[in-house]
């Protein structure tokens, strides 16, 4: 299995990656959506990992994935942003079994039940799921969250 996360850096801010962030149709699932992306913002964004016990990966060029970890809690939060298809469930996978394997005992994620790829991606790694309803505001309407969760 070839190996898809690996750290972003600066050289991975790039047009397609901007176009990527500021595409509100694309971003309808996501709370980025609320938000203008710059080079800058971006950057400044990258910077806040350093230092921090949180991760930040690229996903074979293909999109990005995040872990928060509370490290108090060996918990970590993760989050996924693909603009490929494809790749989704084996980058999932890989950064379940990373955050394992440096100590971290839950992982959990959350996404708007309307984002119908990634409940798949969190139940097809073995997450338990629950609904969490009328969570999010949507263009006036309101809308249930996923949240979901798996143990080590």
């Amino acid at each position: 299995m070839r190996l898809l996360l690996t750290p972003f850096v600066k050289d991975h801010i790039t047009p397609e990656y901007l176009a990527a962030l500021n595409d509100k149709d694309f971003m309808r699932y996501s709370e980025q959506r609320h938000y203008t992306h710059t080079q800058d913002s971006c950057q400044a964004y990258l910077s806040s990992f350093k230092g921090s016990p949180n991760y930040f990966w690229s996903v074979g060029g293909k999109g990005t994935m995040t872990a928060y970890v509370d490290e108090h809690n060996r918990r970590a939060d993760m989050g996924i942003m693909m603009w490929e298809r494809g790749l989704a469930n084996q980058a999932w996978r890989e950064g379940i079994d990373f955050l394992f394997s440096e100590g971290v005992e839950m992982i959990t994620a959350g996404t708007m039940q309307l984002n119908g790829a990634m409940v798949r991606v969190m139940q097809k790694s073995g997450m338990v799921t629950r609904l969490v309803p009328d969570y999010f505001l949507v263009n006036g309407r309101r809308e249930s969250l996923i949240s979901a969760y798996l143990l080590k």
